[in-house]
């Protein structure tokens, strides 16, 4: 399963759409190790916030006719995924803590 994300990211590297902070996963950055895993969960979370209240002001603008309906969806689609993309991660955060707890010691 950690093979299969660590394709997706190298997927993602080589087409140039994969988030700055989560191109350390796998790898380590310029002159250091790589950030941790908490770290690269709470910049996603950030993110996702972040593109969620861009998304909320800019329905606002739009209300009053300060912003066109495409930059208004293309703001709301760009924090739906950024939420889906969290949902997944938190989904399978808690499904490897599951598989972990039921190993034998």
């Amino acid at each position: 399963m950690f093979t299969d994300v660590l394709n997706a990211v190298s997927a993602y590297r080589k087409a140039g759409t994969l988030p700055q902070e989560l191109q350390s996963i796998g790898g380590a950055e310029k002159g250091g190790e790589g950030k941790s895993f908490g770290a690269v969960l709470q910049q996603v979370a950030d993110d996702t916030v972040d593109q969620l209240k861009k998304a909320e002001d800019l329905s606002k603008q739009g209300v009053v006719g300060k912003a066109s309906p495409v930059e208004i969806a293309t703001a709301v689609a760009g924090a739906e995924t950024s939420l889906q993309m969290l949902s997944v991660l938190r989904d399978k955060v808690i499904q490897a803590y599951q598989e972990v707890s039921r190993m034998n010691v």
